[in-house]
């Protein structure tokens, strides 16, 4: 036994240490906290050596991560171990320490620390060691464990209080597997990112982030990669390529592999799905009895109803896609009817559903017309009438109420009507023209994601937007559960335009998306279920502008030209370029031409001695006069009347001096005298002003419809074009007239200017070509000759084709983003260097 150190004898110098200095211990002993609760100490001796003192380093580790190791670690114990990392500085040649020595074998502890009573025993290798005495902090000192509880832990779902889901169980129990399946398949996903190194196009490798044709060529040039290794040398020594394209390779394979797996339940879902309908085979055999009896649902319209109770039975949330006509509002009032008589709803737990304001009075309509012993209540009206409701709903609760109809703007309105609707607990929320929600960054998203509802129900005949992450972000406010996690990834993969290229990455996309919506989407055409419905004919007339107008088109082109061509533009300046153009395809009055400066100075001279209106300075006057249009500045004219001694208000002539009014007026007058009835649909207020102009001065009667209709009024217009014949034409604006309205007393449609997006134009057409429709319908579509509506009638074919390459069927209003801005007018003024 070799005899004890003196602890106080002096250390040797630095130069007798020799080459060992660094040695360390190849396994770091660790400590439990449970020794120090028993009150035994360690220590541990050695020679006297020179010691450089080093900061200890504590580290708590969860018994879930250690248990991973048990095999390897020397202690087993149940609770944290506090492990303290030991520096160790070795003598030079004479001494060889060994981490086999028998004192310190892991063998001889058994979840606890045994305290050295004899401090200056040797190891069995005759080795002296100096007491290095490390005391761990008290218990009463250690941290919690639910506090230090790692965050990797598979992550478990919270029920709600009646246990409802939006998915299956056995999705949710793959989550923590999913969301570490990057982590655990890199060299599968090494070898993925090298085939699409090797083998791809430049389309497809577009989609990394970063990446341009000079890279791709680089790429292509160094082909082939053998190896990662390989592709990570050849990447460093290329001017262009780098590390930063390869990890950019890399995370586009990681989304790929992580959708590939969302695209997986997708299908086990639609699996199930599929099984029950064809098992069950309509376990509704007959319209609910609630149902008024006089009215019958049709043959689809019942498989509709078998469809939403199937979804029901799964505890899945819902997208009822019918083409619009199809009478989705039917299918849901048979749904919540069929609910309530089978004692499936909630008591204190009524139906929300949230429409646009045009549909509010069609909904309350519909309800007393085929349920009428449901309670629906409207939250509609002021400020005062909306506050008396929230009160009597937060202080007695919702009572015998069993439907409530509120529309986007009224539930989104203050503060306090977005916490009503978030704390209130409701059984369906059924979200009506759903495509509203297509932006997953925007605020409408965000406010109505909040909402409490066990259950939600999308409504939209146009499911597809502009692009495929516009459905995308349709499913994720439908199924949050389901794809939590993967917005980013879905984002990344999605968020690309297609260009109707038909290659093979854009159809893979594609297909994707059709994947992944299947199991939650209900979609029929009109010419798959409704046979005996009427045609559809669709005629584009190519307007030809008259020669005053064309003349100030192409004007109007060299001017943007030369504003454009070798200087940089703005995205504000695209957009107020192309608005010019559009409005000059459709009336030369949308712009200032007739009325010069000159006029311009004495209409503000005149108009600052007026006292009814309110500028005074005639420099400011004229200022604000140049930027309106000649409409415009025609109606101050017929208003002021100071302005009328100028003689300045414009004749009727100019009126027609529109190529599509030219077109109007051969038009208008056989379908009249055909006993035809028509609906007129614009973007602009403007040209529905001018139209107002033109139907008196023909004689023709006619109704208008706009956004500033009052929502009470509206529902009244559109019952009394539908009941009295004697009126010719409905004009409409887009967006305000061309959502789930009811028109089929008319059989013809004109779309005086396409819109950007296709979608709002077949919401129009539809007004009229829906269930109830008894004639053949006509929709003419007018788009102006060598104008910037023909490229814009080129990029809405595209989006129908997408549209139908996913779904079969349509889509929204969505305006086109800056770089289709810029792409547009470049098309339209025939130049290549439109800044985008």
């Amino acid at each position: 036994m070799s005899t004890p150190v003196d602890r106080d004898s002096d250390s040797p110098s630095p130069n007798a240490l020799g080459d060992l200095r660094s040695f360390r211990f190849s396994k770091k002993p660790s400590f439990s906290h449970e020794a120090v609760a028993s009150g035994s100490s360690l220590v541990v001796e050695e020679i006297p050596v020179f010691v450089r003192h080093k900061k200890l380093q504590s580290i708590i580790l969860s018994s879930d991560e250690e248990d991973k190791d048990n095999t390897e670690s020397p202690f087993n114990g149940d609770g944290s171990h506090l492990i303290e990392e030991l520096e160790y500085e070795d003598t030079a040649g004479a001494h060889n320490v060994s981490s086999d020595d028998s004192n310190y074998a892991p063998n001889n502890f058994n979840g606890s620390i045994k305290s050295f009573e004899n401090v200056g025993q040797s190891t069995s290798n005759g080795i002296s060691m100096k007491i290095t005495k490390v005391i761990p902090p008290p218990p009463v000192a250690m941290p919690s464990r639910k506090r230090l509880q790692p965050q990797t832990k598979k992550r478990k779902r919270i029920k709600t209080s009646d246990g409802d889901s939006d998915s299956d169980a056995e999705i949710d129990d793959e989550y923590t597997d999913e969301k570490n399946f990057v982590k655990d398949s890199t060299s599968e996903m090494r070898q993925k990112a090298l085939e699409l190194l090797n083998t791809s196009t430049e389309i497809e490798l577009r989609a990394v982030k970063g990446m341009t044709t000079k890279k791709f060529d680089a790429i292509v040039a160094l082909r082939p990669f053998s190896t990662w290794y390989d592709a990570t040398c050849k990447a460093k020594n290329s001017r262009l390529i780098g590390e930063q394209t390869l990890q950019n390779v890399m995370h586009m394979v990681s989304c790929q592999e992580i959708v590939t797996q969302l695209m997986k339940k997708c299908e086990i879902l639609a699996l199930k799905n599929g099984h029950s309908i064809t098992t069950t085979n309509m376990l509704i055999k007959s319209q609910p009895d609630s149902l008024n009896k006089e009215l019958q649902l049709a043959g689809y319209q019942m498989i509709g109803l078998n469809w939403l109770m199937l979804m029901n039975s799964q505890k899945l949330n819902m997208m009822l896609a019918d083409e619009m006509g199809l009478g989705k509002t039917v299918q849901v009032i048979a749904f919540l009817a069929y609910l309530k008589e089978s004692g499936r709803t909630r008591p204190e737990k009524p139906q929300l559903i949230v429409v646009p304001a045009s549909t509010l009075d069609n909904w309350y309509q519909e309800f007393n017309r085929w349920c009428p012993t449901m309670i629906v209540e409207k939250y509609h009206g002021s400020m005062d009438e909306r506050r008396y409701l929230r009160t009597k709903w937060i202080r007695h609760g919702f009572g015998d109420v069993d439907v409530i109809l509120t529309t986007y703007s009224c539930a989104a309105n203050s503060p306090e009507e977005k916490k009503l609707f978030k704390t209130k607990e409701f059984h369906y929320i059924v979200y009506d023209e759903a495509h509203k929600l297509k932006n997953m960054t925007s605020q409408t998203f965000e406010v109505f994601s909040n909402f409490n509802g066990n259950y939600k129900i999308l409504l939209t005949g146009t499911p597809l937007q502009n692009n495929l992450l516009e459905l995308m972000s349709l499913l994720i406010f439908l199924m949050p559960t389901l794809f939590r996690g993967k917005v980013d990834n879905i984002k990344f993969l999605f968020s690309k335009g297609t260009k109707g290229t038909g290659s093979k990455y854009e159809m893979h996309r594609i297909e994707q998306a059709k994947r992944i919506i299947e199991p939650f989407m209900l979609r029929r055409l009109k010419a798959d279920v409704l046979k005996s419905l009427p045609v559809k004919t669709l005629v584009v007339n190519n307007v030809v502008m008259t020669e005053h107008q064309k003349t100030r088109y192409n004007t109007l082109v060299d001017e943007i030209k030369e504003a454009s061509i070798g200087k940089e533009v703005t995205d504000n300046s695209h957009m107020m370029w192309l608005m010019m153009l559009r409005k000059l395809t459709n009336h030369p009055l949308l712009l200032r031409y007739h009325f010069e400066d000159d006029k311009l100075y004495k209409m503000a001279k005149l108009l600052a001695l007026d006292p009814t209106y309110k500028q005074k300075n005639e420099q400011y006057i004229a200022e604000d006069l140049s930027f309106m249009s000649d409409f415009d500045l025609h109606k101050m004219c017929t208003e002021y009347r100071c302005l009328g001694k100028l003689g300045y208000d414009l004749p009727i002539q100019m009126f027609l001096d529109s190529g599509k009014f030219q077109l109007l007026n051969k038009i208008l007058p056989d379908l009249k005298d055909r006993g035809h009835r028509v609906l007129i649909f614009s973007q602009f207020l403007q040209i529905l002003d001018l139209l107002e102009i033109y139907m008196s001065h023909c004689g023709h009667s006619y109704l208008r419809l706009d956004g500033s209709t009052q929502v009470q009024e509206r529902q009244l217009m559109i019952d009394l074009y539908n009941m009295d014949e004697s009126l010719f034409v409905f004009l409409l604006s887009t967006k305000a007239g061309g959502l789930g309205i009811n028109l089929t007393a008319a059989d013809t449609v004109i779309i005086h200017d396409i819109d950007y997006n296709p979608y709002n134009d077949k919401q129009a057409e539809d007004r009229c070509h829906r269930v109830g429709q008894t004639k053949p319908v006509k929709v003419i579509k007018f788009i102006s000759k060598d104008s910037v509506e023909e490229s814009m009638f080129k990029v809405a074919q595209d989006k129908l084709n997408l549209e139908q390459q996913v779904t079969g069927g349509g889509n929204d209003d969505e305006e086109p983003d800056k770089k289709t801005m810029a792409q547009l007018l470049k098309q339209s003024l025939g130049i290549e260097d439109v800044s985008s």
